[in-house]
């Protein structure tokens, strides 16, 4: 909110909110679940799938107290790693927790750490005043 007010924006005046290089491992092993499930390539998700994932979820809070609402979502670009590189990579900067649940994840939907899935994309999510429920 602080933010919002430095620049002059109102609650709700907000259109669209880009999240970009997304690594976070637990999201990256969601969208690779949702593409996998649905047979599509991850840029061809729903946003139903991708406003499901960590990193949506973890900007909803603040995207709600400054008066908006995610309404559709999409993902572009990125480029392909071996998820046990990045699982690697998380354990090693102290991100345990997230490794643990993404392995989880794994686990629960047959996912081999060989998998070869879509990370550094960016999560483009338009938005709406939350009053607004259309």
């Amino acid at each position: 909110m602080q933010q919002l007010k430095v620049f002059g924006i109102s609650p709700g005046e907000l259109k669209h909110l880009k999240m970009s290089t997304i690594v976070n491992v637990v999201t990256v092993v969601q969208v690779h679940i949702a593409s996998y499930k649905r047979m599509v390539d991850p840029t061809n998700l729903t946003a139903a799938d991708l406003l499901a994932t960590h990193s949506a979820e973890y900007a909803d809070t603040p995207l709600v107290q400054s008066g908006h609402r995610m309404v559709s979502a999409k993902i572009t670009g990125g480029d392909r790693f071996t998820l046990s590189t990045l699982l690697d990579e998380w354990s090693r900067t102290g991100y345990a927790k997230s490794v643990e649940r993404a392995k989880k994840l794994m686990q629960d939907s047959g996912v081999s750490p060989n998998a070869r899935v879509l990370a550094g994309f960016d999560m483009e999510i338009d938005l709406a005043p939350a009053q607004d429920s259309k």
